[in-house]
């Protein structure tokens, strides 16, 4: 990568206070690699994050990459993917569901308020990121023209011509970024498999990652929401999948200035935001499916957080959404 434009390889480093030697040293945390693309794209460097990422090899993940590598089947090298990126990453969180009568995998990213400026780069490394993995996990034994890639902007100037990078369906200007797959490729034994090998892997690298990253109990509490449990859970429910006592959880959960009922209601608010701008799914029913007992009760909740009825946001973003050029 810093092959590329060197000059300006070498000034993101030092506007981040990293040096080369982080880099050689395999000192570069994931954390650091988003902050370091995001600059060199600010710095001149628009079709970084495509091409990092349309290059990159499992290994370069180091223990993560292994793991994943070493997973049975595609099904747990996606599983893992997903932990990973949950210890890495607070950019984003990734949600699966299954379309088409359970015919395909669905994964899209549920972008972080506060990272909604970094929406281009998420979903170029998003697609690019999947779309690598799988090209690398399954090789010749499907036929990748069968992943469908979705980005929710309009294509860039900078983007190459044709399906080079993706020969595959690719499209713009959609009302979601996702990446899917037939779910049958799910259960496909990988070449590289070896259970103990990713299980110790994967061991090992969430116990270094956790080392590298406080203990923030609001996105644990997130996590054991979206994929644990229910995001309609309750606080009891989130205790005992955490093992921490009642108490002790909303004592911590204070702490962070903050509430459980809070931490519920913005994940619900994210995903709301993903169900209306994503899919074609009634307001009732996604109201339905974000555990709330009456639609009329959804349509207040929403209106408080985003000043707006469903209806209406849903209308405003896809408008905005059919307008970039």
């Amino acid at each position: 990568m810093d092959a590329i434009k060197p000059v300006l390889f070498n000034q993101a480093l030092a506007s981040l206070e990293l040096s080369r030697d982080d880099l050689e040293q395999k000192q570069l945390h994931f954390r650091d690699l988003d902050k370091l693309l995001l600059r060199l794209r600010q710095l001149g460097m628009p079709d970084i994050t495509l091409r990092y990422y349309r290059q990159i090899q499992l290994s370069d993940f180091g223990l993560a990459g292994y793991a994943v590598a070493s997973s049975r089947n595609l099904k747990d090298a996606v599983e893992r993917s997903i932990r990973f990126q949950q210890l890495t990453t607070d950019r984003f969180l990734i949600h699966q569901q299954l379309e088409q009568q359970g015919q395909r995998l669905v994964l899209t990213p549920v972008v972080a308020q506060d990272h909604l400026h970094e929406r281009i780069d998420i979903g170029e490394e998003f697609i690019s990121g999947y779309w690598r993995m799988l090209e690398l996990l399954l090789g010749d034994s499907v036929n990748l023209a069968h992943v469908s890639l979705e980005l929710d902007f309009a294509k860039p100037d900078y983007w190459p011509r044709g399906s080079a990078n993706f020969p595959c369906q690719l499209e713009f200007k959609r009302n979601r970024c996702a990446v899917s797959f037939p779910t049958e490729w799910l259960h496909f034994p990988l070449r590289t498999a070896a259970g103990e090998v990713a299980e110790l892997c994967e061991r090992q690298c969430e116990k270094l990652l956790k080392a590298h990253q406080p203990d923030n109990i609001v996105a644990r509490v997130q996590r054991a929401l979206i994929y644990g449990l229910k995001v309609s859970a309750s606080l009891e429910e989130v205790s005992d999948w955490l093992h921490i006592p009642a108490r002790t959880l909303r004592a911590r959960i204070y702490r962070e200035n903050t509430s459980f009922r809070q931490i519920a209601l913005d994940l619900r608010m994210r995903l709301a935001h993903q169900y209306l701008t994503s899919t074609s799914m009634q307001v009732k029913e996604i109201a339905y499916l974000l555990g709330y007992s009456q639609p009329a009760t959804f349509h207040t909740a929403f209106c408080r957080y985003y000043g707006q009825s469903p209806g209406n946001y849903r209308s405003t973003i896809i408008s905005s959404l059919s307008k970039q050029v």
